[in-house]
Protein backbone atom coordinates (compact mmCIF):
# COMPACT_ATOMS: atom_id res chain seq x y z
CA UNK A 1 0.00 0.00 0.00
CA UNK A 2 1.59 3.35 -0.98
CA UNK A 3 0.81 6.72 0.54
CA UNK A 4 2.12 9.89 -0.04
CA UNK A 5 2.59 12.28 3.21
CA UNK A 6 2.95 15.93 3.32
CA UNK A 7 5.04 18.06 5.88
CA UNK A 8 3.58 21.82 4.66
CA UNK A 9 5.89 24.65 6.37
CA UNK A 10 5.79 28.39 5.38
CA UNK A 11 8.75 28.35 4.00
CA UNK A 12 9.09 24.83 2.48
CA UNK A 13 7.00 21.84 1.70
CA UNK A 14 8.41 18.52 2.22
CA UNK A 15 6.68 15.66 0.62
CA UNK A 16 7.19 11.53 0.73
CA UNK A 17 6.02 8.35 -0.58
CA UNK A 18 6.44 5.01 1.30
CA UNK A 19 5.09 1.82 1.54
CA UNK A 20 3.31 0.52 4.38
CA UNK A 21 2.80 -3.51 4.99
CA UNK A 22 2.27 -5.51 8.10
CA UNK A 23 2.49 -2.48 10.33
CA UNK A 24 5.50 -0.80 9.74
CA UNK A 25 6.03 2.03 6.94
CA UNK A 26 9.17 2.39 4.63
CA UNK A 27 10.13 5.40 2.73
CA UNK A 28 10.24 5.17 -1.20
CA UNK A 29 11.26 8.76 -2.28
CA UNK A 30 11.12 12.52 -0.37
CA UNK A 31 11.56 15.94 -2.20
CA UNK A 32 11.86 19.31 -0.67
CA UNK A 33 10.12 22.23 -2.46
CA UNK A 34 9.68 25.85 -1.76
CA UNK A 35 5.79 26.87 -0.64
CA UNK A 36 5.25 29.44 -3.08
CA UNK A 37 2.47 31.83 -1.69
CA UNK A 38 1.04 31.90 -5.45
CA UNK A 39 0.78 28.55 -6.24
CA UNK A 40 -1.40 25.91 -4.97
CA UNK A 41 -0.55 23.01 -2.75
CA UNK A 42 -1.93 20.56 -5.41
CA UNK A 43 -0.20 22.28 -7.64
CA UNK A 44 3.13 22.13 -5.65
CA UNK A 45 2.33 18.49 -4.96
CA UNK A 46 1.44 17.15 -8.48
CA UNK A 47 4.66 16.74 -10.04
CA UNK A 48 6.14 14.17 -7.21
CA UNK A 49 2.74 12.53 -7.14
CA UNK A 50 3.16 12.03 -11.34
CA UNK A 51 6.61 11.01 -10.75
CA UNK A 52 6.41 8.65 -7.95
CA UNK A 53 3.93 6.91 -8.93
CA UNK A 54 0.08 6.34 -7.34
CA UNK A 55 -0.90 6.75 -4.08
CA UNK A 56 -4.12 5.06 -2.18
CA UNK A 57 -4.28 8.14 0.55
CA UNK A 58 -2.84 11.32 1.58
CA UNK A 59 -1.98 12.80 4.52
CA UNK A 60 -0.87 16.66 4.80
CA UNK A 61 0.00 18.53 7.99
CA UNK A 62 -1.00 22.19 7.22
CA UNK A 63 -0.26 25.05 9.47
CA UNK A 64 -3.46 26.41 10.71
CA UNK A 65 -6.99 24.99 12.04
CA UNK A 66 -8.58 22.56 10.85
CA UNK A 67 -12.12 22.52 10.78
CA UNK A 68 -14.58 19.78 8.88
CA UNK A 69 -11.63 19.09 6.17
CA UNK A 70 -11.06 22.62 5.55
CA UNK A 71 -8.37 24.77 6.69
CA UNK A 72 -7.15 28.66 6.24
CA UNK A 73 -3.32 28.30 6.47
CA UNK A 74 -1.42 30.66 8.73
CA UNK A 75 1.31 31.91 6.91
CA UNK A 76 0.06 30.63 3.58
CA UNK A 77 -2.40 32.62 1.75
CA UNK A 78 -4.14 28.99 0.77
CA UNK A 79 -7.76 27.65 1.71
CA UNK A 80 -7.65 23.53 1.33
CA UNK A 81 -10.16 21.15 0.89
CA UNK A 82 -9.94 17.43 1.70
CA UNK A 83 -11.93 16.63 -1.42
CA UNK A 84 -10.46 19.10 -3.50
CA UNK A 85 -7.52 17.57 -3.06
CA UNK A 86 -7.92 14.17 -3.25
CA UNK A 87 -9.86 15.35 -6.55
CA UNK A 88 -7.10 17.42 -8.36
CA UNK A 89 -3.99 14.97 -6.99
CA UNK A 90 -6.26 11.54 -7.95
CA UNK A 91 -6.21 9.95 -4.64
CA UNK A 92 -8.60 8.09 -3.44
CA UNK A 93 -8.69 9.60 -0.11
CA UNK A 94 -6.32 12.35 1.71
CA UNK A 95 -6.92 13.97 5.03
CA UNK A 96 -6.20 17.40 6.72
CA UNK A 97 -4.33 17.54 9.90
CA UNK A 98 -2.59 20.28 11.72
CA UNK A 99 0.97 20.09 10.87
CA UNK A 100 1.74 19.44 14.93
CA UNK A 101 -0.95 16.77 15.30
CA UNK A 102 1.65 14.88 12.62
CA UNK A 103 4.61 15.63 14.56
CA UNK A 104 3.03 14.25 17.57
CA UNK A 105 2.31 11.12 16.21
CA UNK A 106 5.75 10.35 14.90
CA UNK A 107 6.79 10.13 18.38
CA UNK A 108 6.66 6.92 19.17
CA UNK A 109 8.03 6.13 15.58
CA UNK A 110 10.91 7.80 16.09
CA UNK A 111 14.26 5.78 16.70
CA UNK A 112 15.91 6.64 20.28
CA UNK A 113 19.24 8.56 18.50
CA UNK A 114 16.54 11.11 17.15
CA UNK A 115 16.14 12.78 20.74
CA UNK A 116 17.91 14.41 22.47
CA UNK A 117 17.37 15.02 26.65
CA UNK A 118 17.86 18.52 27.73
CA UNK A 119 15.78 18.09 31.32
CA UNK A 120 15.06 14.05 32.56
CA UNK A 121 11.79 15.11 34.42
CA UNK A 122 10.24 12.43 36.43
CA UNK A 123 8.53 10.80 33.00
CA UNK A 124 5.59 9.49 33.63
CA UNK A 125 5.05 6.66 30.49
CA UNK A 126 1.30 7.40 29.69
CA UNK A 127 1.43 11.34 31.11
CA UNK A 128 0.44 14.01 28.82
CA UNK A 129 2.86 15.63 25.88
CA UNK A 130 3.21 18.71 24.72
CA UNK A 131 4.86 19.44 21.24
CA UNK A 132 6.39 23.08 20.46
CA UNK A 133 7.49 23.20 17.06
CA UNK A 134 9.42 27.24 16.21
CA UNK A 135 10.04 27.70 12.40
CA UNK A 136 8.46 29.88 10.14
CA UNK A 137 5.34 30.20 12.74
CA UNK A 138 5.50 28.70 16.06
CA UNK A 139 3.24 25.42 16.40
CA UNK A 140 2.22 23.47 19.22
CA UNK A 141 0.26 19.90 19.90
CA UNK A 142 -1.18 18.24 22.84
CA UNK A 143 -0.74 14.22 23.15
CA UNK A 144 -2.81 12.33 25.75
CA UNK A 145 -2.31 8.58 26.33
CA UNK A 146 -6.07 6.93 25.74
CA UNK A 147 -7.20 3.82 24.85
CA UNK A 148 -3.33 2.47 24.94
CA UNK A 149 -1.86 4.85 22.92
CA UNK A 150 -1.28 8.46 22.58
CA UNK A 151 -3.82 10.51 20.79
CA UNK A 152 -3.02 13.88 19.51
CA UNK A 153 -4.71 17.42 19.95
CA UNK A 154 -4.18 20.36 17.71
CA UNK A 155 -3.82 23.55 19.56
CA UNK A 156 -3.10 27.26 18.67
CA UNK A 157 -1.46 28.02 21.68
CA UNK A 158 1.52 29.72 19.64
CA UNK A 159 -0.96 32.70 18.93
CA UNK A 160 -0.91 33.66 22.78
CA UNK A 161 0.20 36.60 24.20
CA UNK A 162 3.65 37.21 24.53
CA UNK A 163 4.14 37.29 28.36
CA UNK A 164 7.66 39.91 28.20
CA UNK A 165 10.06 39.51 31.44
CA UNK A 166 13.58 40.25 30.41
CA UNK A 167 14.16 44.48 30.24
CA UNK A 168 14.90 43.77 26.09
CA UNK A 169 11.76 42.22 25.67
CA UNK A 170 9.48 44.68 27.16
CA UNK A 171 10.47 47.05 24.33
CA UNK A 172 10.57 44.05 21.99
CA UNK A 173 6.94 43.75 22.85
CA UNK A 174 5.81 46.97 22.52
CA UNK A 175 7.25 47.07 19.10
CA UNK A 176 4.95 44.08 18.15
CA UNK A 177 2.19 45.62 19.20
CA UNK A 178 3.09 49.12 17.71
CA UNK A 179 3.33 47.03 14.35
CA UNK A 180 0.66 44.42 14.76
CA UNK A 181 -1.67 45.20 17.23
CA UNK A 182 -0.63 42.85 19.72
CA UNK A 183 2.09 40.48 20.43
CA UNK A 184 1.74 36.85 20.65
CA UNK A 185 4.45 34.48 21.28
CA UNK A 186 4.56 33.76 17.46
CA UNK A 187 6.07 36.98 16.70
CA UNK A 188 8.75 36.31 19.33
CA UNK A 189 9.84 32.07 19.42
CA UNK A 190 9.85 31.83 15.36
CA UNK A 191 12.29 32.70 12.81
CA UNK A 192 10.81 36.16 12.31
CA UNK A 193 10.71 36.74 16.00
CA UNK A 194 14.45 35.88 16.00
CA UNK A 195 14.79 38.36 13.12
CA UNK A 196 12.78 40.69 15.37
CA UNK A 197 15.00 40.27 18.44
CA UNK A 198 18.20 40.96 16.17
CA UNK A 199 16.79 44.26 14.80
CA UNK A 200 15.58 45.28 18.27
CA UNK A 201 19.24 44.80 19.82
CA UNK A 202 20.82 47.06 16.65
CA UNK A 203 18.30 49.61 17.73
CA UNK A 204 16.17 49.02 14.35
CA UNK A 205 13.17 47.05 15.44
CA UNK A 206 11.12 50.46 14.15
CA UNK A 207 12.34 49.79 10.29
CA UNK A 208 11.98 45.85 10.36
CA UNK A 209 14.34 43.09 10.55
CA UNK A 210 17.49 43.80 9.04
CA UNK A 211 18.98 40.37 8.63
CA UNK A 212 17.51 36.70 7.97
CA UNK A 213 17.41 34.79 10.93
CA UNK A 214 19.35 31.60 9.52
CA UNK A 215 22.31 34.78 9.76
CA UNK A 216 21.87 35.60 12.95
CA UNK A 217 21.43 31.64 13.88
CA UNK A 218 25.20 31.08 12.40
CA UNK A 219 26.57 34.16 13.42
CA UNK A 220 25.30 32.85 17.18
CA UNK A 221 26.58 29.22 17.19
CA UNK A 222 29.66 30.31 15.27
CA UNK A 223 30.34 32.61 18.55
CA UNK A 224 31.86 35.02 16.10
CA UNK A 225 29.08 38.07 17.19
CA UNK A 226 28.32 39.70 20.07
CA UNK A 227 24.93 40.91 18.86
CA UNK A 228 24.45 37.16 17.25
CA UNK A 229 24.73 35.85 20.40
CA UNK A 230 22.59 37.85 22.59
CA UNK A 231 19.72 37.55 20.12
CA UNK A 232 19.80 33.99 20.57
CA UNK A 233 20.36 33.76 24.06
CA UNK A 234 17.34 36.18 24.23
CA UNK A 235 15.19 33.51 21.97
CA UNK A 236 16.06 30.38 23.79
CA UNK A 237 15.09 31.64 27.37
CA UNK A 238 12.25 33.25 25.63
CA UNK A 239 11.57 29.64 23.97
CA UNK A 240 11.83 27.72 27.19
CA UNK A 241 9.75 29.56 28.98
CA UNK A 242 6.70 28.94 26.74
CA UNK A 243 7.42 25.25 26.85
CA UNK A 244 7.62 25.49 30.82
CA UNK A 245 4.47 27.61 30.85
CA UNK A 246 2.79 24.97 28.39
CA UNK A 247 4.04 22.09 30.49
CA UNK A 248 1.99 23.52 33.50
CA UNK A 249 -0.94 23.94 31.73
CA UNK A 250 -0.98 20.62 30.36
CA UNK A 251 1.29 18.99 33.66
CA UNK A 252 3.17 17.26 31.10
CA UNK A 253 4.83 14.56 32.67
CA UNK A 254 4.99 12.45 29.38
CA UNK A 255 7.20 14.88 27.87
CA UNK A 256 8.18 18.25 26.02
CA UNK A 257 9.05 17.90 22.76
CA UNK A 258 11.02 20.73 21.33
CA UNK A 259 10.66 19.79 17.63
CA UNK A 260 10.40 21.90 13.79
CA UNK A 261 13.31 23.43 11.49
CA UNK A 262 14.81 25.94 14.44
CA UNK A 263 15.72 23.57 17.35
CA UNK A 264 18.08 20.54 15.72
CA UNK A 265 19.93 23.39 13.94
CA UNK A 266 20.63 25.48 17.61
CA UNK A 267 21.11 22.40 19.71
CA UNK A 268 24.43 23.32 21.42
CA UNK A 269 22.86 26.44 22.64
CA UNK A 270 19.42 24.54 23.52
CA UNK A 271 22.17 22.50 26.18
CA UNK A 272 23.26 25.63 28.00
CA UNK A 273 22.09 25.86 31.54
CA UNK A 274 19.93 28.68 31.27
CA UNK A 275 17.78 27.26 29.03
CA UNK A 276 16.38 24.86 31.37
CA UNK A 277 16.66 27.09 34.21
CA UNK A 278 14.28 29.28 32.36
CA UNK A 279 12.05 26.13 31.53
CA UNK A 280 11.80 25.27 35.07
CA UNK A 281 11.52 28.94 36.74
CA UNK A 282 7.55 28.89 37.49
CA UNK A 283 7.78 30.10 40.98
CA UNK A 284 5.61 28.17 43.62
CA UNK A 285 5.00 25.48 40.53
CA UNK A 286 8.90 25.21 39.72
CA UNK A 287 8.55 21.55 41.08
CA UNK A 288 6.22 20.45 38.92
CA UNK A 289 7.99 21.97 36.18
CA UNK A 290 10.81 20.32 37.11
CA UNK A 291 8.74 17.02 36.89
CA UNK A 292 8.51 17.34 32.71
CA UNK A 293 10.89 16.01 30.43
CA UNK A 294 12.23 18.50 27.95
CA UNK A 295 13.74 16.82 24.69
CA UNK A 296 14.79 17.56 21.48
CA UNK A 297 13.81 15.73 18.00
CA UNK A 298 16.56 16.18 15.71
CA UNK A 299 14.79 14.37 12.78
CA UNK A 300 13.71 17.23 10.63
CA UNK A 301 11.12 14.75 8.77
CA UNK A 302 9.13 14.10 11.81
CA UNK A 303 6.49 15.56 10.46
CA UNK A 304 6.43 13.49 7.17
CA UNK A 305 6.63 10.32 9.20
CA UNK A 306 3.61 11.21 11.42
CA UNK A 307 1.08 11.94 8.38
CA UNK A 308 2.31 8.96 6.72
CA UNK A 309 1.42 6.76 9.92
CA UNK A 310 -2.18 9.33 9.26
CA UNK A 311 -2.45 8.16 5.96
CA UNK A 312 -2.47 4.49 6.52
CA UNK A 313 -4.88 4.92 9.18
CA UNK A 314 -7.21 6.89 6.55
CA UNK A 315 -6.53 3.59 4.18
CA UNK A 316 -7.46 1.61 6.77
Amino acid sequence: MRLLAGDVGGTHTRLAVFEAARGSLRKLEQVVVRSEPGCALADLARPFVESAGPCVAACFGVPGPVEGGRVRTTNLPWRLDESALAHDLGIGAVRLVNDLVAHARALDELSPGMLVTLHPGRPDPEGPRVIVAPGTGLGVALAFHEGGAYRPRASEAGHLGFAPLEPEEFDLARALVARHGRASWERVVSGPGLAAIDALLAGRIERGPLRAPETVTAQAVAGGEARATRALGLFVRALARFAGDLALAARARGGVFLTGGIPPKILPRLREPDVVEAFVAKGRLADLARACPLQVVLDEDAGLLGAARLAAEVAG
